[in-house]
């Protein structure tokens, strides 16, 4: 069975805890992490790039934007609001990102369960 390869798109504030976290999560031994390096990235199958109220920076927004006009269907942008803590202004402005990944042919999920249903 060939590998899902998968390219962490941001700069995430918790890279280690979040791959840990994903790898539980989805429990399958079908995914593999490849470097973060820019390279690799034309390799993976999908690029995600998470975002959540303990992301510190709007790199990931300007990041998936870009990335879903140039890589389009490899994009997924999973929002991770699980303690609510978004404003209604940010909760606004991330719909508005995930309907354009959407458009630009990506996958925009807002929990870990239909990110992992995707891949399997």
């Amino acid at each position: 069975m060939t590998k899902i390869k998968l390219y962490l798109g941001d700069k995430f504030s918790n890279s280690e805890k979040w791959r840990k976290q994903f790898k539980q999560k989805i429990n399958s031994d079908n995914i593999e992490f490849i470097s973060s390096d820019y390279v690799l990235k034309n390799q993976s199958d999908y690029i995600i790039y998470t975002f959540s109220p303990e992301t510190k920076s709007m790199e990931t927004i300007f990041n998936v934007v870009n990335d879903s006009n140039h890589f389009k269907k490899k994009i997924v942008f999973l929002v991770l609001n699980e303690t609510n803590g978004f404003t209604t202004h940010q909760v606004k402005s991330l719909i508005a990102t995930g309907k354009m990944v959407k458009l630009n042919g990506g996958e925009w999920f807002d929990n870990w369960n239909h990110l992992i249903e995707f891949l399997r």
